[in-house]
């Protein structure tokens, strides 16, 4: 392709990270758009437009009609880029969550290695032109574009707690909670910090094995054998690993400290692989660590989605997902390619590559203030709720569970008491999670009458002034 359309690196660089221009527009909506629209046709639009971007990039007959085509593919896949991390997290089955998770992260990493065999051996022992890679790439899309269409609608769609569409205030309040929130901002950029290095490794490893300069000098076949088979089996064992870590530590659902603090050792081990490849002029050593680096990287991807998806309330999930897929689009995949491709053309290959993997280092010390927020916002929860454990026992005393000398201080109707010593405390718990989880101002009021049947004016000012609180902190 860059001899026939007369590219050089950086515009072949700037050709990669066009699509993720695409996917970082799309995303921009994409939130909005996934809270007012039906899921499964914007699914369905999504998988058209991508369809259309591949035929238009593969008949291009000039650059600047694949500049034009390159990011409608991104704003194409874009959509399927922030409904996923939700779907898995909506759907899943109870406690199985985290693995879904991982497998999800998992399929990208396969669809990349496909791609990039398929088209190696293509190029390198055919005559087919490169345009074949992507007219091959639109006929796999034929088929799931159909199936989005006949996937009944239940199984795809994504609503709040009451089934209801959320209002453009309640849109405004989520994109604030969301952007307010450090851990989302922290976790978001340490993806596109590996993403970052991965995309260029990716983009640039073929050229740096194969150039006669550089430090390997190995011939295409071996390049292209090599690191496909790392691709392929690196990031998804990794991706596997991060999932079963999940698993062990509770998964990402309220451990949001541990698996933090897992992803801190993992980035560790991947900065330090990555490192040494820097400096490795052995084919097979540096294969080695290029392996390892991709494992313990793609192990730190299931904690560090789980952990964006679960650091906001349910109902601001799809406009979470969306800004998380702009931070780590736009500093991670796009910029990795085409930071490579400036510095190869300026200071050389070698340099540009090695500034690819020299990044590294910015995930390990972005990971750490993942620690730090995720521990912080675990802490606070926990005080939330030994918050509401002193309401438990002061709503049991209150009605005529513990009080001394066999005295009611606070009598209610036998049909309207929730604080009796023993079977009681379970009704009051759910009651404050359907407080705590509701946004609906609507809900709220009914809930709230709800209450009042149940509690005397004191103890449920009490209540109210809790569940207020821990809205705000959580």
């Amino acid at each position: 392709m860059m001899e026939d359309m007369g590219l050089s690196k950086s515009t072949q660089g700037l050709l990669v990270a066009l699509g993720y221009v695409g996917i970082i527009v799309g995303s921009v909506f994409s939130g909005v758009l996934l809270e007012m629209f039906s899921a499964k046709r914007l699914l369905q639009a999504s998988l058209v437009i991508v369809a259309v971007g591949v035929a238009g990039f593969a008949a291009a007959p000039i650059v600047l009609v694949m500049y034009i085509t390159r990011p409608i593919i991104g704003f194409g896949q874009a959509l399927i880029t922030v409904l996923y991390p939700c779907w898995v997290d909506e759907f899943a089955p109870s406690g199985s969550a985290s693995a879904y998770m991982a497998a999800l992260q998992a399929g990208g990493p396969l669809g990349t290695v496909v791609g990039y065999l398929t088209s190696g051996f293509l190029m390198a022992n055919t005559d087919l032109s490169w345009r074949w890679c992507f007219i091959i790439q639109g006929i796999f899309l034929g088929p799931f574009v159909l199936l989005y269409f006949l996937i009944p609608t239940r199984y795809i769609e994504i609503r709040n707690g009451d089934g209801s569409r959320p209002s453009a205030n309640q849109l405004k309040r989520g994109l604030f909670h969301v952007a307010s929130e450090g851990l989302v901002w922290f976790a978001a950029l340490t993806l596109s910090s590996l993403y970052f290095v991965v995309n260029g490794i990716q983009t640039w490893i073929t050229d740096y094995i194969t150039s006669p300069d550089g430090p390997i000098g190995a011939n295409q076949n071996t390049a292209v054998a090599a690191f496909g088979a790392t691709a392929a089996t690196a990031p998804v064992a990794g991706i596997i690993l991060g999932g079963i870590i999940l698993v062990k530590v509770g998964g990402y659902k309220g451990h949001l400290d541990r698996v933090s603090q897992t992803g801190l050792a993992l980035g560790f081990m991947a900065t330090a692989f990555s490192f040494a490849s820097m400096f490795v002029d052995v084919f097979t050593a540096f294969i080695a660590c290029v392996w390892l680096l991709l494992f313990f990287g793609g192990a730190m991807v299931p904690g560090l989605m789980g952990t964006i998806v679960a650091a906001v309330p349910k109902e601001h999930r799809g406009i979470c997902s969306a800004f998380a897929s702009v931070i780590y689009n736009t500093f991670g995949y796009a910029l990795g390619p085409l930071v490579g491709g400036i510095i190869a053309d300026e200071a050389g290959l070698i340099w540009g590559f090695r500034v690819i993997l020299g990044c590294s280092g910015a995930a390990l010390l972005l990971q750490c203030a993942v620690v730090y927020f995720a521990v912080k916002k675990v802490d606070r929860v926990a005080e939330q709720f030994r918050e509401e454990e002193r309401l438990e026992a002061t709503l049991k005393l209150g009605n005529g569970g513990d009080a001394e000398d066999g005295e009611n201080p606070n009598p209610l109707p036998r049909r309207h008491t929730y604080g009796t010593a023993g079977d009681s405390c379970a009704q009051l718990k759910e009651l404050h999670v359907s407080m705590q989880l509701s946004t609906d101002p609507q809900e709220l009021d009914v809930l709230s009458r709800n209450s009042m049947l149940h509690f005397s004016p004191a103890t449920y000012a009490e209540l109210s002034t809790a569940r207020k609180k821990r809205y705000t902190m959580i």
